[in-house]
């Protein structure tokens, strides 16, 4: 397992992070409480459990609806609450490196917005700490998707364009389709059109942007009709 973390394509400081991780060694209100420096090892954002560094990432009700916006969502519904070490070993057993590399990120970004609220009392929106992790990913392809709903016309314009991971655009199409769809209906309409063009064009996807909870859920469903 730590050759597999260890030469993953992240950030050197997103790799530490995990190693630390992996070691209980990040400040969770457990660990600084049998350090005596707190008083109360319960977590700030849900006050539902103690907050040790699995609860922190992967159990917490805020860390939870932050996993729900990937596929990673539907891992964590079939699993069990387990140990960070525990997590680690069967999600190596069902993601190629890429994919890790993605979760570490989120790993982080989820980390990192506990300690914006911890300090501050700020706290992003689940889907911009999922967008933050994936601005750290080096090299990737990503694909935005834009819908326009057109009443008078009883039509919808879709957009959709690839990305590098510095934001430029690479392929971009858009095209206007004849009938009544609602807003839902329409994304998943636009996410499938950007997916035709990247299979059109022989490129290798690595992460679908969505702005909707309604659509990460049909997406991140193991059986979602």
């Amino acid at each position: 397992m730590v050759s597999s973390l260890w030469s993953l394509n992240i950030p050197p400081k997103v790799r530490i992070f995990v190693w630390r991780i992996c070691l209980n060694a990040i400040p969770s209100l457990a660990n600084l409480w049998i350090r005596k420096v707190v008083a109360d090892p319960h977590c700030l954002r849900c006050g539902a459990a103690v907050e040790t560094s699995d609860h922190a990432l992967f159990w917490c009700g805020d860390a939870r609806k932050v996993w729900g916006w990937n596929w990673f969502d539907s891992f964590f519904k079939e699993l069990k609450i387990v140990p960070v070490l525990d997590v680690f070993h069967i999600l190596l057993s069902k993601v190629n490196s890429s994919e890790l590399a993605h979760f570490c990120l989120i790993t982080w970004a989820i980390w990192n917005d506990r300690n914006s609220f911890s300090n501050c009392g700020i706290s992003k929106a689940p889907k911009l700490v999922v967008f933050r992790a994936a601005k750290l990913l080096s090299g990737l392809l990503k694909l935005n998707t834009e819908v326009t709903i057109l009443k008078n016309i009883k039509s919808i314009g879709l957009g959709a364009a690839i990305r590098d991971d510095k934001g430029k655009i690479i392929i971009a199409r858009s095209r206007l389709m004849q009938g009544s769809f609602s807003c839902e209906t329409g994304k998943l309409l636009a996410l499938w059109e950007g997916l035709l063009v990247a299979k059109f064009y022989k490129i290798s996807m690595n992460i679908a942007e969505v702005d909707s909870t309604s659509v990460a859920s049909i997406l991140n469903s193991s059986n979602p009709f």
